[in-house]
């Protein structure tokens, strides 16, 4: 059943994310979406910290490079992501009653400049935007912790919450670029 749900949910979302490309190329309005959350004061332990203010969904804006796996899949992308599309993945997110961790990783042979990234739930609540400034090396990762305290984080990793921000699986994460564009999609299963 969760199976069903989950295949129709990615269907549905699949056909919103066309419907609102089509109407962006005929219309200069903005679209509203009903995705709308607030960025929590995020830390990087120790030393930086990224910006907390309102985040609007862009979805209905974006122009999507959809990289997830089939529903009843593994967790894990089972193709290898194209660099040229898809710099920065998320390569891993460990989402237990404990604690959730996601894993971005930049894929390609250049430094990434992911100040102003996004990592957010497809289904609303908060979201987390990295740190102007902050580059990501080749092959380096960048871990965000969440539903933990701050004392738990390791160093270097960066804090968002001591909430869960999904709190069911399947779990959607999403990431977008400075320009809002969905750069990784990244579906937890069961």
């Amino acid at each position: 059943m969760s199976h069903l749900r989950a295949r129709f949910k990615f269907l549905v979302i699949a056909a919103w994310l066309l419907s609102g490309l089509l109407v962006g190329c005929s219309s200069s309005e903005p679209t509203e979406t009903a995705l709308v959350s607030v960025i929590p004061t995020a830390t990087l332990a120790p030393e930086a910290s990224a910006t907390s203010e309102a985040f609007t969904s862009p979805l209905g804006e974006a122009t999507p490079v959809i990289v997830a796996p089939e529903p009843g899949s593994s967790p894990s992308p089972t193709g290898v992501p194209d660099p040229e599309r898809t710099p920065v993945i998320v390569a891993q997110a460990e989402i237990t009653p404990d604690r959730e961790v996601i894993t971005i990783q930049n894929i390609t042979s250049e430094p990434q400049d992911i100040g102003g990234w996004t990592l957010f739930n497809l289904e609303g609540g908060p979201a987390f935007r990295f740190p102007e400034g902050r580059v990501l090396e080749p092959g380096e990762t960048a871990q965000v912790y969440n539903a933990v305290s701050e004392a738990e984080v390791p160093e270097g990793a960066y804090f968002w919450t001591t909430e869960k921000v999904w709190p069911e699986i399947p779990a959607n994460v999403l990431l977008l670029n400075h320009a809002t564009r969905l750069m990784y999609w990244h579906v937890v299963y069961e």
